[in-house]
């Protein structure tokens, strides 16, 4: 059996999904942070095992990346998000009015204002078309991938956990849907391991092989496979089929479906959850204060629009004479309103989520200013993203954002992006 047999699907945005690029420092956590572990996350056995591996193979695949993608001309990228619309200086206000329930961590001074930069790109893992081809047998067919919003406030004031390149920076990954496309550590896992399978470590057909197996009545392999390597070890065939399903329905229902025809013009969502002082967890989002209806594109085939037309769209903007601005909102829930899989399981939904977010501050990217010029590409390149660089108060929760601590440390060595602030 081969995997040529299957249909090629380019990850799009899955990686940014479950991942978003960033580097921490090997910092440990406060007498806050732990807390709020012990309170509101149960983490599966098994787990930090797991994440040893996806540590491995997210090296693994740079590497073979830079090693056989001609474009890359050997270099060592971003393990996910490596394509950059650009990056945008801005400035975060906390709103002056704030209700006293939500002044808590970053948002405990009313009126406090943040110097911010905000980093636009495709969570894809290769520099390619903006709008991606799924099917080889079409190559001219084109459809959505995940967009992301990293945002990185700088000195903010209180306990942080992990310092940012020995800055006291809160930072927070954002995608274009409320849900990732896949759910924990062990998902992910087997998402590193179908990409490895691929020459360039970029397809990630295998993951839904079992799908398809199942439907067509086969047995599914057991244990290592001289084809399908580790893909199938410790296989849990009701856990893992039902998951891979989910992922399947994030991936055709959210992530294929949202048309963005200007990456300053939609909303992202940080889909995981954050703590939110000891006892709670909060959900944060940020909106367009004037959005704009994305209106599917007429036609999708090669060149129309164009490879890059993310970042001629945000070029143009930024080089305008209106001012963008975004709304940051927070949802904020009490361990004892979310259940396990609300914490540990990043492709659900909170209890009438989309009905909950709470504006707490304002996000306004100044113009002129030109996301093109060199020394703003150098400077976004070479800037990190984590959500452990981070508050006390708002530490990452659950499965996907304890599996981005060890992961995105090595992948930005890897990378060789310690060095530079």
């Amino acid at each position: 059996m081969s995997t040529s047999r299957f249909a090629r699907l380019r990850l799009g945005g899955l990686g940014a999904a479950a991942i978003a690029a960033l580097m921490i420092s090997a910092g440990g956590f406060g007498a806050g942070a732990e807390e709020a572990t012990e309170t509101l996350e149960s983490i599966p056995p098994g787990e930090a095992e797991q994440s040893r591996e996806v540590s491995k193979l997210t090296t693994e695949a740079q590497t073979k990346r830079a090693e056989h993608v001609p474009e890359q001309h050997g270099q060592i990228l971003r393990g996910v998000h490596p394509k950059s619309h650009g990056c945008v200086r801005a400035t975060f206000m906390v709103d002056e009015h704030l209700d006293p329930t939500y002044q808590v961590g970053l948002f405990a001074t009313p009126g406090r204002t943040y110097e911010a930069w905000l980093r636009y790109s495709n969570a894809a893992v290769l520099r390619e078309d903006d709008l991606e081809a799924d099917d080889p047998a079409q190559p001219d067919l084109r459809s959505n991938g995940s967009r992301g919003m990293a945002i990185k406030l700088l000195d903010v004031d209180g306990e942080i956990l992990n310092q940012d390149q020995g800055h006291s920076n809160q930072d927070f990954l954002m995608i274009n849907t409320p849900q990732f496309a896949f759910a924990n550590v062990r998902d992910y896992l087997r998402l590193n391991r179908a990409l490895m399978l691929s020459e360039t470590a970029d397809s990630g057909a295998a993951f839904f092989l079992p799908l398809k197996l199942k439907s067509e009545g086969q047995p599914l392999p057991k244990g290592s496979d001289p084809v399908f390597g580790d893909l199938f070890l410790d296989f849990d065939e009701a856990v893992d089929l039902a998951n891979t399903k989910r992922t399947l329905d994030v991936i055709n229902k959210e992530i294929k479906t949202r048309t963005v025809r200007n990456p300053l013009e939609v909303q992202y969502f940080g889909a995981a959850p954050f703590g939110f002082g000891p006892d709670r967890a909060m959900k944060v989002s940020a909106a367009p204060c004037m959005p704009r209806e994305q209106e599917p594109f007429a036609t999708v085939v090669k060149g129309d629009p164009s490879p890059n037309y993310l970042q001629e769209a945000l070029t143009a903007t930024m080089l305008g004479n209106d001012e963008v601005c975004f709304d940051f909102m927070i949802q904020v829930r009490s361990g004892a309103d979310l259940e396990v899989e609300h914490i540990e399981n990043a492709t659900t939904l909170w209890p009438d989520e989309a009905e909950n977010y709470q504006r707490v501050a304002r996000i306004i990217i100044p113009v002129p200013q030109d996301p093109t010029a060199a020394d703003v590409v150098e400077q976004c390149e070479a800037m990190a993203f984590s959500p452990w660089n981070a508050l006390a108060a708002h530490q990452p929760l659950g499965g996907i954002n304890r599996l981005r601590q060890p992961v995105y440390i090595e992948s930005a060595r890897h990378r060789g992006a310690l060095g530079t602030y």
